[in-house]
């Protein structure tokens, strides 16, 4: 028995694996507001820079991060991604697929409302509730660098993953 098995009743689980995460340095409260983060990436665009997080959480020292958890502050978590390396899949049909670590920021896996995002929650169900292979659309492809981060970051084995193309129906919606 895996359960349960919707995610608005996993709320536990989830918190206990990105307490892990916090405590083991690979994952951090951010507490950027909208405005603040929308300021960021109205500056990165305007220097021609990828969107990814640049705010001051990622080195913020425990003493900063207490004050703001003390205050009762809203905060997102937020998966630290390491740099300068290289994520590799071996995909059942498209073969080897590799992502550079440098092509993506910091991403939320906890929302400030206690919910985790889609790359999170997958992770961690696919890996606790035994999933082997994960097959779907070729447009899940770019989430699949996330969720390997993920699966790694927690010693978790990565499924096998196939990555199928779209089949869409004559007025080009999608069937598949």
């Amino acid at each position: 028995d895996y359960g349960p098995y919707r995610q608005t009743e996993r709320a536990d689980i989830y918190k206990e694996y990105v307490d892990r995460l916090v405590s083991e340095g690979k994952a951090y409260p951010c507490f950027c507001t909208d405005e603040e983060l929308e300021k960021m990436r109205a500056e990165a665009e305007a220097n021609k820079l990828p969107p990814i997080y640049r705010g001051p959480w990622a080195t913020a020292s425990k003493e900063e991060v207490d004050a703001k958890l003390a205050e009762g502050a809203p905060c997102t978590y937020r998966f630290r991604v390491p740099k300068d390396e290289t994520v590799t899949i071996s995909d059942l049909v498209r073969g080897d697929v590799s992502w550079s670590t440098n092509t993506l920021g910091d991403f939320i896996i906890l929302r400030s409302n206690g919910l985790p995002v889609y790359n999170f929650c997958v992770a961690v169900d696919d890996a606790t509730m035994g999933i082997t292979h994960v097959l779907r659309a070729e447009e899940h492809l770019p989430n699949t660098l996330r969720q390997a981060l993920i699966y790694d970051a927690l010693g978790f084995a990565q499924p096998v993953f196939g990555h199928v193309s779209l089949i869409l129906a004559p007025d080009r919606s999608k069937l598949s």
